[in-house]
């Protein structure tokens, strides 16, 4: 069942990388549930609906985990709990991966928390934003500021300080505009 799951998972990621080769362009995704669903493309949706099945078993999410927590193989195991349905308990599993130094996997887990927070079903702790909005990742950076701009919780952008707000405003001039300075910038509109 295990490996069954991770090719699922490997199958989806590589299909998603052929549309983002192309810009995205006719990849249409919701996330109003608190997990990506693809209308657009039937292959990804069925994908999509056995996530949603497989991550109702807590058990299968966490040996999963506990399998590949040392090798690249992470990432993937970590993006299946974005499809669990039970927010709060994926939400805090998520966070927990977190990290300073591994950004490969941090991508993984803001994405995977992604919908969830944009739909409030779940917050982020002020940690999580601050690991993420630092970080020398510009994907890691460029996950936590779409959160940020594209959350309608007044909550989590209360927990920026004066500081990160500084900071946030300096990202609007960065040099990668498609992903850093566009959404800096629409984070410091929403701010201001």
């Amino acid at each position: 069942m295990n490996e069954d799951v991770m090719q699922s998972l490997k199958e989806y990621v590589s299909l998603l990388g052929t549309y983002q080769q192309k810009l995205n362009v006719d990849l249409v995704m919701t996330y109003d549930k608190g997990y990506w669903w693809c209308t657009s493309d039937m292959i990804l949706q069925k994908h999509e609906t056995s996530f949603i099945q497989t991550a109702k078993d807590k058990e299968l999410c966490m040996s999963l985990l506990a399998k590949y927590k040392n090798t690249k193989e992470l990432p993937r195991a970590i993006s299946l709990l974005g499809w669990s349905k039970d927010h709060e308990w994926s939400g805090r599993l998520l966070e927990s991966y977190v990290s300073k130094n591994k950004y490969r996997v941090t991508n993984a887990t803001l994405r995977a928390l992604f919908p969830k927070v944009v739909a409030s079903k779940y917050l982020l702790n002020k940690k999580t934003i601050h690991t993420a909005l630092y970080s020398r990742s510009l994907d890691v950076k460029n996950k936590i500021l779409g959160i940020l701009a594209f959350t309608s919780s007044g909550i989590m952008l209360s927990h920026l300080s004066m500081g990160d707000k500084k900071y946030i405003q300096s990202l609007v001039k960065h040099k990668d505009e498609a992903r850093i300075a566009i959404l800096a910038r629409m984070l410091v509109d929403k701010l201001n």
